[in-house]
């Protein structure tokens, strides 16, 4: 209002008053020091959950909380998730072109399926489009996810001990083995495999106490 021009030059602010000379300001800029900096981070060490593709040929696992695969040879890479929430568990489908795994999603496990919608492209790590679904989502914890080796179903683990199938086709669970059949220790203590014609689990099993 009193003819003062304010300017900025040079990444500083000056002020000029009528007939004066060109005054820098002193700028203080506090900081509380919460901001988030951008760091790029090399995925070649500290990686957990290998699991290798049925082809051989790539492999998928868990980074800071997040899937990636990289192919066996040429060092190529892709990140497979990338959302604020922690995944864990990669399952291969029998043809190579799905992953299942488990996501802490708003503070629920729950168990989703990744997909190569391109016929053309039979790699992950090469891959340009990717589908991703909900398989078992609920209020229970669901996690540890397991494909059969015929593709048809995958198995799980629910509230860390009980044993379930979901059927990829019906969409519909079935449960396999109670929870009071087992007790969680720690998280990961839990073990199960399918047998090769799908038929059947190795589970663990906890006698009764007598």
């Amino acid at each position: 209002d009193n003819g003062t021009l304010c300017f900025a030059f040079d990444g500083d602010v000056y002020t000029l008053a009528p007939g004066g000379e060109p005054a820098k300001l002193e700028v203080r800029i506090a900081i509380d020091g919460l901001a988030t900096l951008d760091e790029v981070v090399p995925v070649n060490s500290g990686f957990t959950e290998l699991k290798l593709a049925p082809s051989g040929k790539e492999f998928a696992y868990v980074f800071r909380g997040e899937i990636f695969v990289s192919d066996m040879e040429g060092g190529i890479t892709k990140r497979i998730t990338n959302t604020p929430y922690q995944e864990r568990s990669p399952s291969w489908s029998p043809d190579g072109r799905t992953l299942a795994y488990a996501a802490e999603v708003d503070q629920s496990w729950n168990v989703y399926t990744v997909s190569i919608e391109r016929e053309e492209e039979p790699y992950f790590y090469a891959s340009t489009l990717l589908k991703t679904e909900t398989a078992v989502a609920t209020d229970a914890e669901e996690y540890q996810p397991e494909f059969s080796p015929d593709g048809k179903e995958i198995a799980y683990l629910e509230d860390r001990v009980a044993v379930k199938i979901l059927n990829l086709e019906s969409k519909n669970t079935r449960l396999v083995l109670p929870a009071d059949k087992n007790y969680s220790y720690a998280d990961g203590d839990q073990y199960f495999q399918w047998s090769p014609d799908s038929k059947w689990l190795l589970v663990q099993f906890g006698q009764p106490e007598r």
